[in-house]
């Protein structure tokens, strides 16, 4: 089982070290984020260098950024990071990012349905 859970975590890791944004989506991971999806994406911006944010695949705007999050999402389950986003408000997206607790069930399907507690049932954990 070990074997296989690594093998999971190498492939989802592949994946996402072909997207730009990644390293540093991991090293806000660590520290956590919790916000707007400008800010992290301003984030994001303050910590590339001028080389990361001409590469193909940068995320050039807050939008861009999100839908870069909800297709990455699985790898970035996989790879430790997990992220919500809810629904657009008069102020933004809220997005949190973190690392996947230990224990954490990824095949649960109910448990990716659900917000934290604290979060109205209409958004989601991608």
């Amino acid at each position: 089982m070990r074997a296989r859970t690594a093998n999971v975590k190498g492939m989802a890791r592949s994946a996402l070290d072909m997207h730009p944004p990644f390293p540093l989506v991991e090293q806000i991971a660590k520290k956590g984020f919790d916000g707007l999806m400008g800010g992290l994406h301003q984030r994001l911006e303050d910590l590339a260098d001028d080389q990361m944010k001409r590469r193909d695949g940068w995320p050039r705007t807050p939008g861009v950024l999100s839908a870069q999050l909800g297709r990455l999402a699985p790898n970035l389950f996989a790879a430790g990071i997990e992220v919500w986003v809810g629904k657009h408000g008069e102020k933004g997206v809220p997005v949190r990012i973190g690392s996947v607790k230990v224990g954490k069930c990824a095949s649960g399907a109910s448990g990716a349905s659900a917000g934290p507690r604290d979060e109205p049932e209409s958004e989601t954990v991608i």
